[in-house]
This record gives C-alpha cells, sequence and structure tokens, in this order.
C-alpha cells in the first residue's frame, strides 16, 4: 500500500533514460553501454537492500551514503525521476528525517524498478 501511495506522487515518465545522450557520452559505444547496464543492475541490487537495512536500523548516515551512490549511479543513464528521488533521500537521511526518509525510500524503489524496466532492452546491446 505504501508503494501504492508513492507511486501516485511520482511523475509519469515513461523514458527514464537517454539513450541518445547515452550513446553521444560513449561516442556511439553500444557495447559499452550494455556492460554498463550489467554493472548497474547488480550495484542497485545491493545498494538497494543496503537503503532497506540502514533505515530499519535508523541509520541515517549510512542511509545517506547508499542513497548518495545511487544518486551517482543513475545519473550515469540521464535518469532524471531516480536521481531526484535518490537527492531526496540523501536529504531526509542528512537531517535524520525517518519519515521522510521512507517516504523517499518507497518512492526511490518505484522509480529504480521503472529504470530497470527501461534498462532491460539494452541488456545485450542497444537496439538501432
Amino acid at each position: 500500500a505504501a508503494n501504492e501511495e508513492a507511486a501516485a506522487h511520482l511523475p509519469d515518465e515513461k523514458d527514464t533514460i537517454d539513450t541518445e545522450l547515452l550513446l553521444k557520452r560513449l561516442e556511439g559505444d553500444r557495447e559499452l553501454l550494455a556492460e554498463m547496464v550489467g554493472l548497474f543492475e547488480g550495484e542497485e541490487k545491493t545498494l538497494a537492500r543496503q537503503a532497506r537495512e540502514a533505515l530499519a536500523k535508523s541509520d541515517f548516515r549510512a542511509l545517506a551514503r547508499v542513497a548518495h551512490t545511487l544518486k551517482g549511479a543513475v545519473a550515469n543513464f540521464g535518469a532524471g525521476a531516480p536521481f531526484r528521488t535518490a537527492e531526496e533521500l540523501e536529504a531526509a537521511a542528512r537531517d535524520g528525517s525517518a519519515k521522510r526518509a521512507e517516504e523517499a525510500s518507497d518512492r526511490l524503489e518505484i522509480t529504480l524498478k521503472r529504470l530497470g524496466e527501461s534498462l532491460a532492452p539494452f541488456r545485450a546491446g542497444v537496439p538501432e
């Protein structure tokens, strides 16, 4: 229920990555993009677990560190919604606000899921 409520507060961003910008940054290297997606997917799962654990323990210092790392990871893909949500989580953790951190964490989980869905076609390479 909390995730559904959090989803209602998210902008509808169907295109959470900017493929054109990514390929420009990577000088058109589609294999590198596929590798980046694979690395991100593994890292994201670990970081999401660490964020949940830190939040459950009210370890705001660890939560801020994890949110900051996630923010950098999603920035590589030009993913605005997950970036902003990780930024909100980081700020809430730095402020020690459990309520804001929990709300931001719920929203981040949703935006990361959307990002993962948008990255799925690129696991084995970028479609032409």
